[in-house]
């Protein structure tokens, strides 16, 4: 049941990325970066949050599968919500002061990358409770 739950989370991550990536909401070179941040985390948390949903639908070869496929909807409409579409940036430099842009840009890496290790150990504490 473990392999099982693990796959179907990581074939149900790759679907929701695949349909977040070619909508246009990253811009062509983020492509492989939006792979590379999305992938770990939506398996992750699928995966942790299907696993702790009461079984729900058909099993198919002992799975539940529709107790995971809930939760990674609501996370593709989540990540539907929260991205902004891409265009051409903006052009503020007459508003703003010249480092401001790249000291906004380095905060804004800090507090993604504590918020992503945060939630990776979240859900793998989850999983490591939920099957133990």
């Amino acid at each position: 049941m473990f392999f099982y739950d693990m796959l179907l989370a990581i074939v149900l991550a790759i679907i929701v990325i695949a349909l977040l990536t070619p909508t246009g909401r990253y811009r062509a070179g983020n492509k492989i970066g939006a792979w590379l941040f999305f992938l770990p985390l939506l398996f992750l948390l699928i995966w942790s949050m299907g696993a702790w949903l009461t079984p729900v639908g058909p099993p198919v070869a002992g799975v539940y599968w529709l107790g995971f496929a809930i939760p990674a909807f609501f996370l593709l409409l989540l990540l539907f919500a929260l991205s902004t579409p891409s265009g051409p940036p903006r052009k503020d430099s007459d508003i703003t002061p010249v480092d401001a842009e790249e000291e906004a840009a380095a905060g804004t890496v800090i507090a993604f990358t504590i918020f992503f290790w945060i939630i990776i150990a979240a859900a793998l504490f989850a999983i490591v409770i939920r099957y133990s």
